[in-house]
């Protein structure tokens, strides 16, 4: 079987967010979730596909140019 490249969500522990991860690991689908948690809380997903980034992308210094 050929793998699945991951699909990155950002605010992926938001509300909108949450849904989406939910329904791509169902899917067999590897999520990474970058999230600053300023406004939401962490899931407890326990899945092998799962990779959380907990980072500012406003702040972090290889976007200042976008």
């Amino acid at each position: 079987m050929k793998s699945k490249k991951p699909i990155l969500i950002t605010g992926g522990d938001g509300f909108i967010g949450k849904s989406l991860v939910t329904r791509f690991l169902k899917l067999k689908i590897p999520v990474i979730v970058i999230d600053n948690n300023i406004t939401s809380y962490p899931q407890n997903i326990q899945d092998k596909s799962f990779k959380r980034i907990t980072e500012w992308l406003c702040r972090n210094p290889h976007l200042n140019n976008y």
